[in-house]
């Protein structure tokens, strides 16, 4: 497990005032800034909070400098989900344009996830470049639960248009991460169990932030460390497919499934 390194505020030096004179024959003269401005107060930037117990997280992870903790247990407690993409993005190179998104990977054959540079709006390099060439398409999560809500955006997951049926393997990456895969509400309705392997093939994920403006495009969003736990999550409990059960659960799914919705 990394080392945990404190974060610091950052602060500015008081500005001094400007002597008055003692000289007899020369007028006083003094500071002319208002009173309220001559002294500028340090600038204390607001503490980042603990990604597990969202308390103030002074301390972060010593490789990636991305997720912030309060304490050591809170680290052990979150290592075994951050481990999985720390040296990712630790090592990811420079950006190749402006263009590209930071996104999160699942191969459908690995041992982890991946952050890649990808341009997810053009769909026809995106699927020569992740998938193999076939067609794919964007599901736009907008869900409330907790997960999701922290990271202060929804979530797109890309992945081929028909991945349940055109024949490609079960992702393994998703299958080895998931604790405890068969305890999950997908249910296959033509075997009767609870099942993983329906999440087939490749899958990319980034960031969305609705149009602020009516007829405006939606904003991307770079996915840190922190955007793995909302995409498990979507994948531990997920929407409707062709063949595959809908939760239709408030807690879970409060908005309703957006396949059929």
């Amino acid at each position: 497990m990394n080392n945990l390194t404190l974060g610091v505020a950052e602060s500015k030096p008081a500005v001094k005032e400007k002597p008055v004179s003692n000289d007899p024959d020369k007028k006083a003269t003094v500071n002319p800034t208002p009173e309220p401005a001559e002294v500028e107060h340090p600038i204390i930037k607001p503490v980042p909070a603990c990604f597990v117990c969202k308390n103030p997280g002074t301390l972060h992870c010593s490789r990636c400098l991305n997720v912030r903790y309060c304490s050591k247990t809170c680290q052990a407690a979150n290592w075994s989900l951050h481990k999985l993409l720390c040296k990712s993005f630790s090592e990811l190179p420079d950006r190749p344009s402006p263009a590209h998104l930071r996104c999160i990977y699942f191969p459908e054959t690995g041992r982890r996830p991946e952050f890649v540079y990808a341009t997810p709006m053009d769909l026809d390099s995106t699927k020569d470049e992740f998938f193999g060439g076939s067609s794919i398409k964007p599901m736009n999560l907008a869900w409330t639960i907790p997960s999701h809500l922290a990271l202060g955006h929804d979530i797109t997951i890309v992945h081929k248009v028909n991945f349940v049926i055109d024949g490609s393997p079960p992702n393994r990456v998703l299958m080895s991460i998931i604790d405890d895969p068969r305890q999950t509400i997908w249910k296959d309705w033509m075997i009767g169990g609870p099942r993983m392997d329906i999440w087939r093939g490749p899958f990319l994920v980034y960031g969305r932030r609705d149009a602020k403006e009516k007829g405006e495009p939606a904003e991307t969003v770079d996915l840190d460390t922190s955007g793995l736990k909302a995409a498990l999550e979507f994948f531990r409990h997920g929407v409707r497919l062709p063949g595959v059960g809908c939760p239709r659960s408030v807690d879970v799914h409060p908005r309703g499934c957006l396949c059929c919705s």
